[in-house]
């Protein structure tokens, strides 16, 4: 599905070339090449010559643990070009628009030759450009609040940026941001709560004499570091009746 994505965005500049030619093209190329020289480049490049092309396109996806690094490499005659991107979590439909945006990140740096420009529309290359300027935008407003912690800037991120298809991945990072923020909070909140209880409990039963109910306070919290203070002193109380 992603090299239909591929294929279908390239598609917009370039004539492709059908996949049963370049099929031929490969295998030709595997028996032309010695081992030592079927390198990644050699073989790129003897292909490019046997389908008498100028531009050849490599899409490759790494996944890990449901993470995805996701490269596009350009060759054209004169050097090799590469656009990457991280997505956390991505499904299909996510990784699709990644590839179009990484198109349009190694289109962008290029000048396409007049003859390909000839056949877009100006309506479309103008929109073209301003989608590439608009994500270049959006790219630096992200790399300026990510890591600033200001809960308020990253909601005025996502309100701001949240309907734009070519802003998802980074509002999704904004929001998976937030959502920690929230959780530490909570976590902390439910710390606090929790020493209160203890202290409460701890309160109630120290001065009772009740040596089962020492015992219990023991056994209940001597795995929790938040009591160790409580447990030692509830201890040295049972040591006392202990003695006595």
């Amino acid at each position: 599905m992603l090299e239909k994505t591929l294929e279908s965005k390239l598609d917009d500049y370039f004539a492709i070339v059908p996949k049963e030619l370049f099929e031929e093209a490969q295998e030709k190329a595997f028996e032309e090449l010695d081992y030592e020289e079927c390198t990644e480049d050699q073989c790129i490049m003897m292909i490019k010559e046997i389908l008498q092309v100028e531009n050849a396109f490599q899409l490759v996806l790494m996944e890990e643990e449901g993470d995805t690094q996701i490269s596009l490499t350009w060759n054209d005659l004169d050097q090799k070009r590469v656009e990457e991107e991280y997505c956390e979590g991505c499904k299909t439909k996510q990784l699709r628009k990644l590839v179009t945006i990484l198109v349009d990140k190694l289109i962008k740096k290029v000048e396409i030759p007049n003859e390909i420009n000839n056949q877009i529309s100006s309506n479309e290359s103008t929109n073209d450009n301003n989608n590439i300027n608009d994500f270049d935008e959006i790219k630096k407003e992200y790399n300026s609040i990510y890591s600033s912690g200001d809960t308020g800037l990253l909601k005025n991120f996502i309100n701001k940026h949240k309907s734009n298809d070519d802003a998802w991945w980074y509002v999704e990072r904004v929001e998976k941001k937030i959502n920690e923020f929230y959780n530490e909070s909570t976590n902390d909140n439910n710390n606090i709560n929790d020493f209160d209880e203890i202290k409460k409990e701890y309160n109630s039963i120290y001065s009772s004499g009740d040596i089962g109910l020492l015992k219990n306070f023991i056994n209940k919290y001597k795995s929790n570091d938040d009591a160790w203070w409580y447990v030692e002193r509830v201890e040295n109380k049972l040591k006392q009746l202990n003695n006595n």
